[in-house]
């Protein structure tokens, strides 16, 4: 619950409760980056990128016009344009076979007896394939360009792709000591000679080609190996807006890059999100249960934004799988049009692709723009709904750390943190692998094979989401290869480790947020939140904006987490600037001059760059919180079997919470199933279409009488919130209830809407 992780106050506990339902639906919690620029991060596009270049010749489409023509076929009920295409694109298959085996036939005639049958090399390739085959063979120096450029067509079209050819420069002989000494012995019998060029050395070498398909593996893929020049001088990144709908950043950007084939096919799950980390980067991880949009950097390597938008939307791969890898098929494969006109695979899509010389860091942004449904809303008066409203538009909310911070299992992930601070890491592997009450059938499988000692069974039932568990599995199978069965599983850090490092410090950084938010709970029920008081931290007025500046930088380099909520400014310190200079504590005089508010107020997160104004209560309540869980400060800074990313440095984070244009409207509804918000991907679509029977904030008491017994009071509310703030926070100022999972489930299941 909400007071197991310190969420204990309001701003306006007199308030009566709203009672509403969040999340019931994962289009109810919809969430759009704010851009650097201000911008909002919105879906108005699904098609394809325009092109890089202009097409090489006027038969050459782009993806665009590929699609318009994809389009005016399906619209052609004469079906006159696809047979054009078709006979078009027969002859220049025609052609293009006919000049293959002109140049084959004109290739041969400067072949000898090596070429005078064609010979089945398909079973020898499949060898090669399997077990490999270093073997070369080498010709004699050919002094001639030319007379290499022929060998090597002439290799790659009599063999048909099953050899490969490359210049091999001959080594030169190795001198030993003996023949030096006989130059020495030789040099003054032997009259000088002018210098002569050296005659060329050049060889071609030839080898089985290792892909059976008979193409060059070299350049098989994406590789500019053949694309213009002009394209491998584009931009290095390659910045693109992510819409997911009910997947975690995290699951989103693994997705995108099994999709991109980081890292090979055969990849496993750690090595995947490895690569993933460093080739796809994001400003900020946005919530799972809701629609969301974000930017994603992908460092572009050699491919294009259209070869990434193809890549992604699975363009020419089979609509409905299940052959079995390898085998032939020729059922239908997805078209340009199909990924316009459907949703995207896995819940996944991308658009808006550009080219950018800049990466994206973690942080870089200016916040995110809500759009949330509180569904079936009841309160004692209307009147209590326009003053919460006032009050969350006025005064603002306690900036707790939400319960997104803390998961959604039955173990909080600051329990988990708690463990790895006091480098329990046995105990933190068992609070992941051990069974839970509320464990999922296939959790509740795999985690009955590991105890059991069956890691490669636990790692095959254990679910996809479950990605700190599968990491820490995978170790283990892979510790298993190596050692061999029956050594035991000890090295309980090294599986820590293998989780992503997104989700290793968000265990460690929950645990101070539950700090956070008992300490914050603390000074709301002693002081309230009407004003700054005697003693209160505030940024020093000469550094305000330095330091605000140094520890938004900072907090490029750590990750968020969630609902795009987490505070990325206030999860790192600036450990290089004089905590002295950063913040100041307030006095009566301070506080008689009218600067400072209650805004501005900050409370600190434990860490090793932070402290407390001696003697004060917040010193006393910080070292008996931290008693309670057997560590101390001294424990938090503590270098010694500890990797960096898991020091806890502390910083500064703002008491109160603020929101910027607050718009709130409500829907009458009848259907508990219908979407009362729509996504941006079905508004393109034309799908899901909300109910249009919405009134403003001021109308509800007017129309409630006119509204059939049978329907129901949804608010619609949207808001811009900073960086350093939980949407779900404000929520709960608003309608007094508890936030966490398990109550807004509970109270799906009472509602009568459902």
């Amino acid at each position: 619950t909400e007071k197991d992780v310190g969420i204990q106050e309001y701003v306006s506990p007199k308030l009566a409760p709203i009672e509403g339902i969040i999340k019931q639906r994962f289009s109810d919690f919809q969430v759009f980056e704010i851009a650097p620029d201000g911008k909002v991060c919105r879906l108005t596009d699904l098609g394809p990128p325009p092109a890089s270049f202009p097409p090489a010749s006027s038969d050459e489409l782009d993806l665009r016009q590929q699609l318009q023509r994809e389009n005016d076929e399906r619209n052609d009920e004469t079906g006159e344009l696809k047979r054009q295409r078709q006979d078009a694109q027969k002859t220049e298959r025609e052609a293009a076979k006919a000049k293959r085996e002109d140049e084959t036939a004109k290739a041969r005639e400067h072949v000898f007896a090596w070429n005078e049958e064609d010979v089945d090399l398909s079973r020898e390739a499949e060898l090669v394939e399997l077990n490999g085959d270093p073997r070369r063979v080498i010709t004699e120096p050919l002094s001639s360009k030319e007379l290499r450029g022929k060998v090597h067509q002439v290799v790659r079209e009599v063999f048909k792709g099953r050899l490969l050819t490359e210049t091999a420069e001959e080594k030169k002989p190795v001198k030993t000591k003996e023949d030096e000494e006989d130059d020495l012995m030789n040099a003054g019998a032997n009259a000088p000679t002018p210098p002569v060029a050296p005659p060329a050395t050049n060889s071609i070498a030839i080898r089985w080609n290792p892909n059976p398909a008979g193409k060059d593996a070299r350049t098989m893929g994406l590789g500019n190996h053949n694309r213009k020049t002009e394209e491998a001088a584009l931009p290095p990144y390659v910045h693109f807006f992510l819409h997911k709908t009910n997947r975690d950043t995290q699951d989103a950007i693994s997705i995108l890059a099994r999709s991109l084939n980081l890292g090979g096919p055969a990849s496993g799950i750690a090595s995947l999100n490895k690569i993933a980390s460093k080739e796809l980067t994001v400003a900020g991880t946005k919530d799972k249960r809701g629609v969301t949009v974000q930017r994603v950097c992908f460092r572009r390597g050699r491919r294009t934004a259209e070869d990434i938008w193809r890549c992604v939307n699975g363009i020419g791969k089979e609509l409905e799988r299940g052959s079995g890898f390898g085998a032939q098929s020729s059922g239908p494969r997805k078209t340009l049009l199909d990924a316009v006109t459907s949703r995207g695979d896995r819940g996944v899509r991308i658009a808006h692709l550009e080219y950018s010389d800049r990466p994206l860091y973690l942080g870089n942004h200016k916040g995110n723009r809500f759009t949330i449904i509180l569904r079936n809303v009841k309160t004692d008066s209307d009147d209590t709904i326009y003053k919460a409203l006032d009050v969350l538009k006025t005064k603002g909310f306690i900036n707790y750390y939400g319960m997104q911070r803390f998961g959604t299992s039955s173990i909080s992930s600051h329990v988990i943190g708690l463990a790895v601070i006091k480098n329990d890491f046995a105990g933190a592997i068992s609070l992941f692998l051990d069974p839970r009450s509320d464990d999922a059938e296939e959790m509740t499988v795999a985690k009955t094979f590991y105890a059991q000692g069956n890691v490669h069974e636990a790692l095959n039932t254990c679910p996809r989401w479950a990605t700190a568990e599968r990491a820490i599995l995978g170790k283990m199978v892979e510790e298993e290869k190596k050692l061999g069965p029956g050594r035991g599983f000890n090295d309980c850090a090294g599986y820590f480790t293998a989780i992503p490092k997104i989700l290793r410090t968000m265990y460690v950084h929950s645990y101070q947020s539950y700090v956070w938010n008992k300490t914050a709970s603390e000074r709301v029920r002693r002081f309230g939140v009407e004003g700054p008081v005697e003693g209160d931290i505030v940024y020093n007025e000469d550094t305000k904006e330095e330091e605000e500046e140094a520890v938004a930088e900072d907090a490029r380099e750590i990750e968020e987490d969630d609902d795009a909520d987490t505070a990325t400014v206030d999860d790192t310190a600036n450990a290089s600037t004089s905590e002295g200079r950063r913040v100041k504590y307030l006095t009566a005089e301070d506080i008689a001059t009218g600067k400072y508010t209650i805004h501005d107020v900050l409370i600190p997160s434990c860490g090793s760059s932070v402290s407390c104004q001696p003697g004060s209560w917040m010193e006393s309540f910080y070292e008996a919180t931290l008693a309670e869980d057997q560590v101390s400060m001294e424990t938090l800074s503590q270098t010694k079997g500890r990797s960096s990313e898991l020091m806890l440095k502390g910083t500064y984070r703002k008491l109160m919470g603020k929101l910027e244009d607050v718009q709130a409207a409500f829907v009458r509804y009848t259907d508990p199933d219908q979407d009362l918000n729509q996504s941006d991907e079905d508004a393109l679509l034309e799908q899901s279409a909300p109910s249009q029977n919405t009134v403003d904030a001021d109308e509800v008491a007017a129309t409630r009488d006119a509204s059939p017994p049978e329907s129901f009071l949804a608010m619609k509310i949207s808001f811009n919130l900073s960086t350093a703030s939980y949407a779900t926070m404000a929520l709960r100022e608003l309608s007094k209830q508890d936030t966490s999972s398990a109550n807004q489930k509970l109270l799906t299941e009472q509602s009568e809407d459902q």
